[in-house]
């Protein structure tokens, strides 16, 4: 099974986790960081890591943002790049959560391909945007070299 990890500004990864467990029940291995205005961005990101750092197994970690590029899903990028293993997805909305929810036992690459299906226009995948930057920046680089 999955961990999950909802970021967001405010109260609304807090709430939405109540909301959707009032639906399909109370959920193991599944935590939320508000960003508040009294919580600077190092406290978000040792939040994190301090969530993080209890996890069993740490390649099942699935990290749900609200709005990408704002400070939550900054943070996720940022951890995300020491911690390839996750999967980050920003944009995360009451269906979504319960949907991945309800697939829990699927793989972090099953659950990503498929809110990248249904929910496209809502979510931003992050790993595979950082992929395909990679990719593009590589592609000049070797049209440099000749």
């Amino acid at each position: 099974m999955i961990n999950i990890i909802l970021i967001s500004h405010g109260y609304y990864a807090r709430e939405a986790l109540a909301s959707a467990e009032m639906i399909v029940g109370k959920q193991e291995d599944c935590y939320s960081i508000s960003v508040t205005d009294d919580k600077g961005l190092d406290r978000v990101e040792q939040d994190l890591l301090n969530i993080y750092s209890q996890l069993e197994d740490k390649r099942k970690v699935l990290i749900l943002c609200d709005i990408f590029g704002g400070t939550p899903s900054n943070t996720a990028v940022r951890f995300l790049m020491n911690h390839p293993e996750i999967q980050v997805i920003s944009g995360f909305n009451l269906p979504m959560l319960l949907d991945i929810f309800l697939s829990r036992d699927s793989s972090l690459k099953d659950i990503a391909s498929r809110m990248n299906t249904v929910y496209t226009d809502t979510m931003v995948d992050i790993n595979k945007l950082l992929s395909k930057q990679e990719e593009e920046e590589l592609v000049i680089e070797e049209s440099i070299e000749l």
